[in-house]
């Protein structure tokens, strides 16, 4: 059955089944996409290693966003001090 009759017949369009062009395409996003699904369909999302590696994640995380926060909480502490300075002025 060609795939455009397919994807008719499943609500989708031929381009939403294009699997082997998104596989051709991002060959590496495929791989990881296949390693991801048969670790949690293999029973191993509530194990230790997904544990330690959700946690290295986060804490990755947050040693990536503490200085964008910090560059943001200093820019709206700057502000605030000067409207209240600005505001003092003006009196």
């Amino acid at each position: 059955m060609p795939p455009a009759r397919t994807a008719s017949r499943h609500g989708g369009s031929a381009a939403a089944l294009d699997v082997s062009g998104w596989i051709h395409r991002n060959p590496y996003g495929a791989l990881a996409s296949a390693i991801g699904v048969g670790f949690v369909m293999g029973g191993g999302l509530f194990t230790r290693l997904t544990a330690r590696l959700v946690g290295a994640g986060v804490r990755l995380s947050v040693v990536a966003a503490v200085p964008l926060l910090r560059e943001q909480l200093l820019q709206g502490v700057s502000q605030l001090v000067n409207a209240s300075h600005d505001a003092t002025k003006e009196k």
